[in-house]
């Protein structure tokens, strides 16, 4: 089997229980952090103080145009923002995880 014969949606079960764990292990270790944490409270105010947001990063998403006035573009660019760098937060978390994992195993393997 070749690492391009892997797809996300169809592991075998060893295999989606280790993208699991490591999905698990990533989300904690981002919750301890606290720049992490602050990123997601500006989030969530940011939903709360202006609903049209909601209706954007909802699944149906937009349905008609948006009239937004000066605050709410200000608050839309900031939102996109903070959401970029939860998203980038995320994928570095994850990065680093799997470097972390690769070394165990070259260590396990003597490889250096």
């Amino acid at each position: 089997m070749k690492i391009s014969d892997f797809d996300i949606y169809h592991l075998p079960p060893l295999m989606g229980m280790f993208v699991d764990y490591i999905e698990n292990e990533c989300e904690r270790l981002l919750q301890e952090s606290p720049q992490f944490t602050e990123l997601q409270r500006e989030d969530h105010e940011l939903l709360d103080e202006y609903p049209f947001l909601n209706m954007i990063t909802d699944s149906n998403g937009v349905t008609k145009a948006l009239d937004l006035n000066y605050a709410e573009t200000e608050a839309l660019a900031r939102f996109c923002l903070v959401e970029d760098d939860i998203n980038c937060w995320k994928r570095l978390q994850m990065y680093l995880l799997g470097i972390a994992h690769a070394m165990e195993i070259i260590e396990l393997l003597k490889l250096d």
